[in-house]
């Protein structure tokens, strides 16, 4: 794993401050290589790679929530409800954006056909 991208992923978790034991269990690691990883300590680069892309998944679907629902407190401990929640924001960001071309492609229309 690239140094950059690990330390992004830290900071990332120090930021947010996600629970080194929710990681953990959305992982599937153990939480002393969460520790360990937050840490800089050396790791098997495929438990690197998975703990920073749990730590992007569960970041993502924090500012989803954040956005719909201010003050929502979701808990990802598992990694089945956290790829099923990343999938559905990823649907509702993409529903949001198709909407939004759609309202800009309409307004467009009748800015044109309206003069």
């Amino acid at each position: 794993m690239q140094y950059a991208t690990r330390t992004t992923a830290i900071q990332l978790i120090r930021d947010l401050e996600i629970p080194k034991s929710m990681l953990a269990g959305a992982a599937q690691i153990s939480p002393a290589r969460i520790s360990d990883f937050c840490r800089n300590r050396p790791l098997p680069t495929w438990q690197e790679e998975k703990i920073s892309t749990v730590a992007q998944d569960i970041a993502f679907v924090w500012n989803a929530f954040r956005r719909g629902a201010p003050g929502a407190v979701i808990i990802v401990d598992n990694p089945t409800i956290l790829k099923k929640l990343v999938s559905a924001c990823r649907q509702a960001e993409l529903a949001t954006e198709l909407n939004d071309a759609t309202t800009a492609a309409s307004e467009a229309f009748r800015a044109a056909f309206s003069q």
